[in-house]
């Protein structure tokens, strides 16, 4: 039996202009220099497993998706886990589970401080 390994998890959720500028300016992102423009960073919670992206769309992406803006929440199950220890691996179905059902807990934590969204409105990103 082989074990396979998660490294990142990634939500998007596609946004308006008004709500990007409201999320921008509530939480401390920077902007991503060596990328697009418009794109920018919260690593405010990186130890803790989660990354918050905003980033302008592409042409294509705006035809798909109706929105200029995605909002985007990368998670990483084994720092949640294991408090930012990057050498744990989660290979265990029960603990992939209880890293999943934390993360939630931290988004929802999280909706009221940075008016991101409920943990059901996102997509996950295949990229």
């Amino acid at each position: 039996m082989k074990n396979y390994f998660i490294h990142t998890i990634e939500l998007m959720k596609p946004i308006d202009t008004e709500r990007f500028k409201a999320i921008k300016s509530k939480a401390g992102f920077y902007p991503v220099d060596w990328c697009f423009v418009n794109h920018y960073k919260n690593t405010e919670f990186c130890k803790k497993g989660l990354t918050i992206e905003l980033r302008k769309c592409s042409k294509n992406e705006i035809m798909a998706h109706k929105k200029p803006y995605l909002l985007i929440l990368i998670i990483n199950p084994s720092k949640v886990m294991h408090n930012s220890d990057p050498l744990n691996h989660i290979f265990d179905r029960d603990v992939f589970d209880c890293a999943v059902e934390q993360t939630f807990d931290m988004i929802d934590e999280l909706v009221d401080t940075y008016g991101l969204f409920e943990i059901d409105e996102y997509t996950l990103s295949i990229t």
